[in-house]
């Protein structure tokens, strides 16, 4: 895996605005220079080294006030002041056009330092290659105007372009240069090309000397805060190869401070941009959020769209870590145009490489190996660190795709680039990857050897020990040895649980879940060894690893959408369940299935994999643990989309049917205990997209027609054990009931011009539904919006019922959501990353909404959307929708539902009689097989019938219509 290697290696942009002033801290203009000026000798290094001291001290405009009456008649002087003034106000065009009136005294130092200027702002603009191009051209004005110092800073600054745009050995060779033209009394100078030599050293991996820096240090002192942030920057980048990035940070820190006292906005940018990357690298995200956002605003500040630039990748890397692929590829993609159309060959590979980190983390093998692809012919320009990043990941994909000899010889390639940089975090990287070639290659015993090696080296932390007794664990499996795997298991588990006691910050503890500090794909290989365990007859075993391993998803979906909330310090006291931090209990399922579950009931559980891994699935009664070996799940993805596709359309396939049901149902249902009428499904993977109560029984005859279905997120749900949130307010006699409706003033579709369409039925469905429940409290029309919603949602109750738009973005937590009414605040989504911030204390939820069951498909496993969402924030059960739904023809059924409910009150029964009835009467599968229930099964629901009399019932539809036209809750 790549870490800490996508951040900018060197400080060009803030660097290079020191050329404006040139030698401007060490001498005079020569007199031949002097003499080029038309009205009285003038030193335009000076004047520009004053304005800038004075901007960084606030006094700029009363310095300014004292130059201009000194060049009084002097109009390319006076030029050259105003541009300066503008540069350093970043207002770049008119910084610009002052320039090129300054220019135009070719001949003489004003014009070259006007010439300066113009490349700066080029620079600042991310046109790296204009830049480049033009600084070449002033080397020549300079050596022409025999300004030594001059040119000896412009070759400085031509290095460091060049360093960005072409590579390491062009950089070197026109420092080489800079070097012989450095005078004798500039002390300025020379400590400048001593900050941009080891930038080239630190690039190439090179280890630097503590006295060196040490004595860097003493001499940028007494030269201004700006060269000492410069060289400062270079000095936390050498401690973040080195891997000391606790140190790196607290030297950035000094850094930004002397950044903010002189107001260097474009630099702080850069230097709050790095910061942020380091604490997501830390798993700190929370002040990384806070630190890309600073960095973010600073840049559009200072105009610097290449500052701007590096902000938005390190967001999209910040929301690739968070398993938001959607907005991750916006960001880079941003990130990549612009890095692209500035010629920043340098920032453009690491963009590249981001992209094809996030696609290898999605599994899209094609992608990710076609990006890499893309970026190699830029990896001149990259750091030992990253090129060696790059070939680990190349291995994985060609170990994935069985092509293992390749994979060997990528990472031989990486270990001796890896050696020749010093980078021994590096080569614990590759022995790991070593290993897991050998569990692919099967050669257990070679793995065993070269893993267990790994766990004797102290500087491995939490999640990488935890990786590495994990696939301990595959390998002793692989040879049989079960006692050992399950041992193995037992200490990753354990490794994990003690890292993440550590992590007191709520935001924090993604650090235990997401973060990978080796692996890509943490549970390929996962499903193997289950299926070793369950062949061997150990089902027990098998089912508490794969529990505690859907709960550590679980959590970890609950976590990241709250580090992606709006309000980050609404994260305090919300309740989320959580992994058992207790030891693995083989017997602890067992155990609580004969206490909890009824005759009648039984729990199907699936273990999916990947790569052909096999599925085994897991059948709990009351009495029995049993595991049943399925076919992998690669060959039934196609089949699946298909029959939804079908199902959506109104029709149901029968030869479709038939073959999901054979390859998942049939050979369960031959086990399942005589009595049992309840099948509670916890779906794995694409199964989770699967209506499985569209499905057949053995008989030929649809499912429902001999058992009830529903959908659990975990074992612990299906058997009533998993964490609750407290209930509050509501009792049997008054439950509290709360609808909400459609919006009055519908909000624009994101990233279009047009607007949602109205939901007349939506309208009709709550209108209905008020009729029919005694409810507490109803918002629709223009009272729906996120603020009247929130205390509501806190107070929970019995019943919430959303009848709206949903949104269900697979690719994003921040663009899922629920459509209400905008407001100046919001843009009428009340997305899943708000929504994680709000306590949710319902009995029963339902999502009457397009797709509402829908969403992100996380860790390849287990599908994150408005449906977990609401389960972590409190809710017993969900019923929801798995496409589009037609609002009007909806009604009906939400009608008889809730009449059903009032009768008895058992949701899963209530869902089932209303769709075997609208089965039997011939009702459209896309409206019987769209809903499901999701949630604890033993759920009882009490609701009260709204009985009015003739005129309250009348006011009351009045007072509704009312609301849905604009009025107040």
């Amino acid at each position: 895996m790549l870490l800490s290697i996508r951040r900018p290696f060197d400080f060009t942009c803030t660097m290079l605005s020191a050329i404006v002033f040139a030698h401007a801290w060490t001498s005079v203009l020569t007199a031949q220079s002097a003499r080029t000026q038309s009205v009285a000798p003038l030193d335009p290094g000076r004047m520009v080294r004053e304005i800038t001291l004075a901007y960084e001290q606030g006094t700029e405009l009363a310095v300014a006030r004292q130059w201009r009456e000194r060049l009084r008649g002097n109009d390319a002087a006076r030029a050259l002041l105003d541009g300066s003034l503008h540069r350093l106000a970043f207002q770049f065009a008119d910084a610009e056009r002052a320039y090129r009136r300054a220019a135009q005294d070719s001949a003489g130092p004003v014009g070259a330092y006007a010439n300066a200027g113009i490349v700066t702002i080029a620079a600042n603009r991310g046109d790296f290659v204009g830049a480049l191009r033009n600084i070449t051209a002033l080397t020549t004005q300079m050596a022409r105007a025999g300004d030594r110092a001059g040119l000896s800073e412009v070759l400085i600054a031509q290095a460091q372009l060049a360093l960005r745009v072409v590579g390491i050995d062009s950089a070197l060779t026109v420092l080489r240069t800079a070097e012989r033209t450095l005078p004798d009394n500039a002390p300025t100078l020379r400590v400048r090309h001593q900050c941009a030599s080891l930038q080239v050293a630190v690039r190439r991996g090179a280890r630097i000397a503590d006295s060196t820096w040490r004595r860097l240090g003493a001499d940028a002192a007494p030269l201004g805060p700006r060269l000492r942030a410069e060289c400062l920057f270079i000095r936390a980048q050498s401690l973040e190869a080195a891997g000391n990035a606790i140190g790196a940070l607290a030297v950035m820190d000094t850094v930004a401070e002397w950044q903010i006292a002189a107001r260097l906005w474009s630099g702080l940018s850069v230097t709050r941009q790095w910061q942020g990357s380091a604490l997501v690298d830390l798993w700190l995200y929370k002040k990384a959020r806070e630190r890309l956002a600073e960095a973010l605003m600073y840049a559009k500040r200072s105009g610097n769209t290449n500052a701007e630039a590096w902000a938005m990748h390190e967001l999209g890397r910040f929301a690739q870590r968070l398993g938001a692929s959607g907005d991750a590829a916006r960001d880079l993609a941003i990130a990549r145009r612009l890095f692209q159309a500035s010629g920043d060959a340098t920032a453009l590979a690491l963009a590249t490489q981001a992209s094809a980190d996030g696609a290898l983390w999605r599994g899209d093998l094609t992608v990710a190996d076609s990006l890499y692809r893309e970026a190699a012919p830029l990896s001149a320009v990259l750091a030992p660190l990253s090129r060696v990043g790059v070939l680990i990941a190349r291995a994985e994909i060609a170990r994935r795709q069985r092509d293992l000899l390749r994979s060997s010889a990528l990472l031989d390639s990486a270990e001796v680039l890896g050696k020749a940089s010093n980078m021994r975090f590096r080569l614990t990287d590759i022995t790991y990857h070593r290993g897991v070639d050998d569990l692919v290659r099967g050669d257990a015993a070679r793995a065993v050897v070269r893993l267990d090696s790994l766990l004797k080296r102290q500087n491995l932390v939490g999640p990488a020990r935890f990786e590495v007794h994990s696939r301990l664990a595959e390998a002793f499996a692989l040879q049989g040895r079960l006692d050992d795997g399950w041992k193995a298991f037992g200490n990753a588990k354990r490794v994990l649980d003690l890292w993440g006691a550590g992590r007191l910050q709520r935001s924090d503890k993604l650090a235990l879940l997401q973060d990978r500090v080796f692996d890509w794909d943490r549970d390929l290989g996962f499903a193997t060894m289950l299926a070793r365990f369950a062949t061997a007859g150990r089902n027990a075993e098998a089912l508490a690893m794969a529990e505690w391993r859907r709960l550590r998803n679980r959590e970890q979906s609950a976590l990241q959408r709250g580090a992606l909330a709006v309000d980050t310090k609404r994260l305090v006291g919300v309740t989320v369940s959580s992994v058992d931090t207790l030891a693995l209990d083989p017997q602890r399922f067992i155990a609580l299935a004969r206490a909890r579950l009824s005759p009648r009931e039984a729990v199907l559980s699936f273990v999916v994999g990947a790569g052909n891994e096999p599925t085994t699935a897991f059948l709990l009664t009351r009495d029995t643990l049993q595991s049943i070996a399925l076919s992998p799940i690669d060959s039934l993805v196609s089949a699946i989309e298909r029959f939804n596709a079908f199902l959506q359309a109104g029709r149901v396939v029968a030869p479709l049917a038939t073959e999901l049901s054979r390859a998942l149902i049939a050979p369960v249902l031959t086990h399942l205990p005589t009595g049992v009428t309840r099948l509670i499904v916890v779906p794995d993977g694409e199964l989770h997209r699967l209506p499985f109560a569209a499905l057949r029984h053995p008989s030929g005859e649809p499912l429902p027609f001999h058992l009830e279905v529903a959908i659990a997120p975990s074992v612990e749900d299906a058997i009533g054990s998993a964490t609750r949130v407290a209930r509050s307010g509501p009792n049997a006699r008054a439950p509290r009931v709360l609808l909400v409706g459609a919006p009055r003033d519908m909000p624009l579709v994101s990233g279009t011009d047009r607007r949602w369409p109205a939901l007349p039925g939506a309208r009709a469905e709550l209108q209905a539904i008020s009729t029919q429940l005694d409810y507490t409290s109803r918002l629709d029309g223009r009272a729906a919006t996120q603020e009247a919603l929130a205390p509501r949602l806190a107070q929970g109750g019995a019943l919430l019922h959303v009848a709206t738009h949903a949104v269900a973005d697979p690719t994003s937590f921040g663009r899922t959501g629920l459509i209400v009414q905008p407001s100046a605040d919001d843009g009428g989504l009340l997305s899943t990353t708000t929504l994680s911030t709000l306590p949710m204390p319902f009995d029963l939820v339902v999502l009457s909404a397009c797709s509402s069951g829908e969403g992100l498909m996380l860790a390849g496993q287990a599908l994150h959307g408005l449906v977990s969402t609401v389960l972590d924030a409190g809710a017993r059960g969900v019923i929801a929708t798995r496409w589009r739904l037609d609002d009007t023809a909806i009604v009906p059924h939400m009608q008889r539902l809730y009449t059903l409910l009032l009768e008895d009150g058992d949701v899963v029964t209530a869902l089932h009689r209303t769709r075997v009835e609208a089965m039997r009467a011939g009702v459209s599968p896309a409206i019987w097989a769209n809903l499901d229930y999701f949630g604890d099964p033993t759920l009882q629901v009490v609701l009260q019938a709204r009985t009015t009399s003739a005129w309250s019932r009348f006011t009351g539809n009045v007072w509704g219509w009312l609301r849905s036209i604009g009025g107040a809750d």
